[in-house]
């Protein structure tokens, strides 16, 4: 079970219990444990695998690696509460099993790597993981008006002046120019990739109307003198 930092918390489904905490959810599974394991941690596994068999350790085969805690969702929902400042009391556990077929335990066998990286390994907590990767969106929720919040007005966009220029001048308002650049990138690099879409579909259909063009005459060749003449009688009828 992955996590780290994201740019939205949708992107990972621990995260994603900060917006399911967000939204109101009510009940929460109590039933199923995971070993919830940070991105950064693996970064490193992977990193001290890779030397190791730069230095002769010949690693081959599967190895398994996660997270050495282990929680069920609703507790890692309260974690998310407890870092994040939101209030969880009204959120129930489900010890029930879900409708899918899940294993209850996903705690994976990783000893085999923990014998070869030993000391290397590094863990870390859940705690300190989710204060890492939901500080931003914490601070942003801080940051946003309460109600009954007096917001100060922001200033109001500076209109473009257009003067008249000399003829032959490029006619640009200078407040638009650098906007316009980047827009101007993006909106040429759709053209050109929808304009190369639309000859490779022309070309495709060039393509298949002479090779149906093809098949039909080498069809009225092979085919018997009579059959032939009947088939120009009817097209003149």
């Amino acid at each position: 079970l992955l996590y780290g930092p994201v740019e939205s918390p949708l992107d990972s489904a621990i995260t994603s219990l900060y917006t399911d905490l967000r939204n109101g959810i009510r009940e929460v599974d109590a039933w199923q444990c995971c070993c919830p394991t940070w991105a950064g941690d693996v970064a490193n596994v992977l990193k001290a695998m890779v030397e190791l068999h730069l230095s002769g350790e010949r690693l081959q085969g599967i190895y398994h690696w996660q997270g050495n805690e282990k929680f069920t969702w609703h507790d890692m929902m309260l974690l998310v509460a407890e870092t994040t400042g939101l209030d969880a009391s009204g959120i129930s556990a489900v010890t029930s099993p879900p409708a899918t077929s899940l294993p209850r335990d996903a705690r994976l066998e990783c000893s085999r790597l923990n014998g070869l990286l030993g000391e290397q390994l590094q863990h870390t907590s859940l705690r300190d993981g989710l204060a890492q990767c939901l500080a931003p969106f914490r601070q942003a929720r801080h940051e946003a008006p309460m109600a009954g919040q007096i917001v100060k007005a922001k200033p109001k966009t500076q209109k473009v002046e257009w003067k008249a220029l000399p003829r032959g001048a490029p006619c640009r308002p200078k407040g638009l120019l650098s906007d316009l650049k980047g827009q101007n990138a993006a909106l040429q690099e759709i053209f050109w990739e929808e304009l190369e879409r639309t000859r490779a579909r022309l070309q495709q259909a060039g393509i298949n109307r002479k090779r149906s063009a093809s098949e039909k005459l080498i069809q009225d060749q092979a085919a018997p003198n009579g059959q032939r003449s009947g088939r120009l009688d009817e097209q003149r009828v």
